[in-house]
């Protein structure tokens, strides 16, 4: 059986849980591989029941080039007991193919594996390949007609998940004439064929790049985080993809240009309706605009969006002057018990002292303190003052109980240095280590791995508490909590606002019982009615956070808060 160092029951209960959260695909192996368990999501996809997976072999449903690789990964999983990732063609009920991404997980000591898989979205035939109406018969890449499905399939996933956002960028080959015109079309031809290779070797796999036609290429880049992203790519391509190309003894310089069309929310909302075409047309568009400006050059075709960008630029400026002001003050949020509503600690939440604007939430310049890498002199002057604040609380109150959670980015916790920093605040403010916790979001543990693991098993070590934040908007979320050395979970405000649905209900509930079945707390996020109080409490959640018990407030509202409370 599966061990997770609780007993089977519990094992039963927690795989229960997680394989019921919605839109999961997921499966268990035993010891041979053969499939234990699959999601209700995962069989939906590939469009089989139970009873044709159960007892399989993993490896009989993957397409036969991808079986021995897969087997090494998993074996590799076993022996490292670390995550290991890959991507294999998952074989459907109607014999097609669909590629995942997989992400494997060893549970316990006898060989068990745990399988979560995101979908990359290429539906293939039932050879696993693209048929040759799919491809370019010069370069090899996938056809425009596949490039606009997978873009169809990112609307898709965008009007699933608000908070997702991909981008589309149109190449064109400056002077591409003047190659044909000095050394033949095999020459163009072939410089085609190798700018293709490099812009495939420079993608990551859920990426795809297509060649539209003549000297124009077009990249889907899924999971983009931020509008300037897709600049540092391009900026990446013209440094490791636009080197010089041999032509017999001749050695050729070229370069291009670059146009972007980034795709979030926003662009659902407007009165005409979004399509694949329409979006590649921005983006070549961007793309000619950027060659009229003489090339070398990258336009983003949205000018709201290239206005956002050069703002953000603006805001890295104003950002590095306000640090060195001293100009980030924390508030505080307090977390309840929900059974006697009695205040138990505080959120710190970073805010920004503006000469001009007041004070700012973190919205207003999170996202680019994070991107230009600010994040971490930024958490710091913030850190810092909320230990000094804690310890005057514990004073005023005559106790060390309240505690204080201190959000940690994925980039600062594993900055060299930062948990001897972290340390030796905490032993300079005096205040006990149990009465700190550190929040982290699923991304910190997916983005690093191992090094996370052993950071925050150091904090764990020493007496801090450990919290997994917004619980729910990841992908992997069983390998972070089976992983992760961490006391609570705090449930993302978005599946609280929609707990008087059936489906957030059950999310909500699911997530609670997994909780339980691996020990630990649940803190519910955005509780704002006493509807969602009572059903939270309801379910077995222990603490609340959220506008019902307060907004953020300043060090001075929070100690009146405590001391009217006492």
């Amino acid at each position: 059986m599966i061990i997770f160092g609780i007993d089977a029951a519990q094992q039963h209960q927690t795989l229960a849980a997680f394989f019921s959260l919605p839109d999961n695909l997921a499966l268990t192996l035993d010891a041979e591989n053969r499939i234990t368990a699959a999601s209700a999501g995962l069989l939906a996809l590939i469009g089989v029941d139970e009873r044709g997976v159960l007892g399989q072999p993993f490896t009989a449903l993957l397409f036969d080039a991808d079986r021995s690789a897969v087997a090494a990964r998993l074996q590799e999983a076993r022996e490292q007991g670390e995550t290991v990732r890959f991507s294999a063609r998952l074989r459907c009920g109607d014999e097609r193919f669909v590629g995942l991404a997989w992400s494997v997980i060893q549970a316990g000591s006898e060989g068990w594996l745990v399988l979560s898989a995101h979908e990359v979205g290429v539906n293939l035939d039932n050879a696993a390949r693209l048929s040759p109406e799919l491809t370019d018969r010069l370069t090899g890449l996938p056809a425009l007609s596949l490039f606009l499905q997978r873009v169809d399939h990112g609307l898709q996933r965008l009007r699933r998940n608000p908070s997702a956002r991909f981008a589309v960028v149109s190449l064109g080959l400056d002077r591409f004439h003047l190659v044909n015109h000095r050394f033949g079309y095999w020459a163009g031809d072939l410089l085609l064929t190798e700018v293709a290779h490099r812009l495939q070797r420079n993608v990551r796999p859920t990426d795809l790049v297509s060649r539209v036609g003549g000297d124009e290429f077009c990249v889907l880049l899924e999971d983009v985080r931020d509008v300037a992203a897709p600049l540092r790519v391009v900026q990446r391509w013209r440094e490791q993809v636009a080197v010089p190309f041999r032509v017999g003894n001749h050695e050729l310089s070229w370069g291009f240009s670059a146009g972007v069309a980034v795709v979030d929310q926003s662009a659902l909302s407007g009165e005409t309706s979004l399509s694949s075409e329409a979006i590649l047309s921005e983006a070549q568009l961007a793309m000619r605009e950027a060659k009229r400006q003489g090339g070398a050059a990258t336009v983003i075709s949205d000018p709201a969006l290239h206005l956002t960008v050069q703002q953000q630029f603006e805001t890295e400026a104003e950002l590095r002057a306000a640090i060195e002001q001293d100009a980030f003050e924390p508030y505080y949020q307090p977390i309840v018990d929900l059974e006697t509503r009695a205040v138990v600690g505080f959120e710190a939440l970073v805010r920004w002292c503006h000469p001009r604007r007041g004070v700012l939430p973190p919205a207003a310049f999170l996202e680019v303190a994070e991107t230009s890498g600010l994040i971490d002199a930024i958490g710091k002057q913030v850190i810092e003052k909320a230990l000094a604040t804690l310890r005057t609380w514990h004073e005023a109150l005559g106790r060390a109980t309240l505690t204080i959670a201190v959000n940690v980015s994925p980039r600062q916790l594993c900055a060299p240095g930062f948990v001897e920093w972290l340390l030796a605040a905490v032993t300079k403010c005096g205040v006990p280590p149990e009465t700190v916790k550190v929040e982290i979001t699923e991304s910190a543990v997916l983005d690093q791995g191992e090094k996370t693991l052993a950071i925050l098993s150091r904090l764990r070590g020493v007496g801090l508490q450990v919290m997994l934040d917004d619980f729910g908007t990841g992908f992997s979320s069983l390998s972070c909590l089976y992983q992760i050395p961490a006391q609570a979970i705090k449930i993302d405000r978005s599946f609280v606002a929609v707990i008087d649905t059936q489906r957030g209900y059950d999310f909500v509930r699911g997530v609670v019982d997994l909780a339980h079945a691996l020990g630990l707390d649940v803190v519910c996020e955005g509780v704002e009615t006493e509807a969602q109080h009572a059903q939270v409490k309801a379910l077995g959640a222990r603490w609340g956070q959220g506008y019902l018990y307060s907004r953020p407030v300043t060090s001075d509202q929070a100690l009146a808060m405590l001391l009217c409370g006492q």
